[in-house]
């Protein structure tokens, strides 16, 4: 491991001096190089000097008046010109990745969410990045971003700690709905510490979820279980308004069954904690193709 990183080292410090010795051979100036480069003149002779060394050859003619190339260093330009050039053009290349929107973005997210915040507004997203390409992995799994090329996953609720960088982007109440033909089989909900004692719709891989909820300085924690577990949210809502159950969930996300009556808001002065919305990413130095599609999608969700 050691031998690996000073072979690196080296490396860096060859590329490093290169670029020296091409500034200096180019203005023929000690003094005129350190300006340009920000280091002490001192720092330029030593560098040079050091490449001499490595090489065992003279490249510079040094005199109190003036600095001239040898044979050996007017080769050694010619052959580091196109070196430093290549470099630059790869720079600029990936400085214009970092400024310009364009390119192919690969995005995991949640059917439910996709559904709501993302395909709704790609008409008006590729209008306004028409280089921008994309493909949609509409599932809940957890998709590794590295190994499988993905430049986003959005997902919904707490996060498992996995080193990605999380974005994140909402926030949203959350209620307790039911169909009120869930209720012609129960008694009547007055309580929320009856609710262990109902059968819940599960988001999620399994059938039981910690709630906690809260009216005013009221805290109350537990669990609740139920008979199904889903991981598509409008499948839960479907079951939620067939009356199997109690959904927790954002009312906007019912809107539709809320105003058709299928569901409705049961112990209403009971809130639950909000669930977050967020984006993970394997970096915060994003492309500008990532960056301005988080933007975008910030701002709908927020609307």
């Amino acid at each position: 491991m050691g031998g690996t990183i000073e072979i690196q080292k080296m490396k860096l410090d060859l590329l490093h001096n290169i670029a020296i010795f091409v500034e200096v051979a180019q203005t023929k100036s000690f003094s005129r190089t350190s300006e340009i480069l920000g280091m002490p003149k001192s720092s330029v002779s030593r560098r040079i000097a050091q490449l001499e060394k490595t090489l065992g050859l003279q490249l510079l003619n040094r005199t109190t008046r003036k600095i001239e190339l040898t044979e050996y260093g007017k080769r050694y330009l010619q052959e580091c010109l196109p070196i430093l050039e290549q470099a630059e053009i790869a720079h600029e290349k990936l400085k214009q990745v970092r400024e310009v929107p364009k390119g192919h973005l690969r995005i995991s997210t949640p059917v439910d969410l996709a559904l709501i915040w993302i395909t709704p507004f790609l008409g008006e997203f590729s209008k306004l990045y028409p280089e921008i390409t994309m493909d949609l992995d509409l599932s809940p799994r957890s998709v590794d971003l590295i190994s499988e090329h993905y430049d986003i996953a959005i997902r919904i609720g707490k996060l498992p700690d996995s080193g990605l960088i999380v974005k994140h982007l909402a926030s949203f109440p959350c209620f307790l709905f039911a169909c009120p033909a869930y209720f012609e089989n129960c008694d009547e909900l007055t309580s929320p510490k009856q609710l262990q004692h109902h059968e819940f719709i599960c988001v999620g891989k399994k059938r039981e979820m910690p709630l906690t909820l809260v009216n005013g300085k009221d805290k109350i924690k537990m669990n609740v279980n139920g008979r199904f577990s889903l991981n598509n949210i409008s499948a839960a809502i479907q079951l939620a308004a067939s009356g199997l159950g109690i959904i927790v969930i954002s009312e906007f996300m019912v809107k539709k069954e809320i105003e058709t009556g299928k569901l409705v808001r049961i112990l209403p002065a009971w809130n639950v904690a909000p669930v977050s919305v967020s984006a993970l990413t394997t970096t915060r130095l994003l492309p500008a193709k990532t960056r301005v599609f988080l933007e975008f999608i910030a701002e709908k969700i927020t609307k």
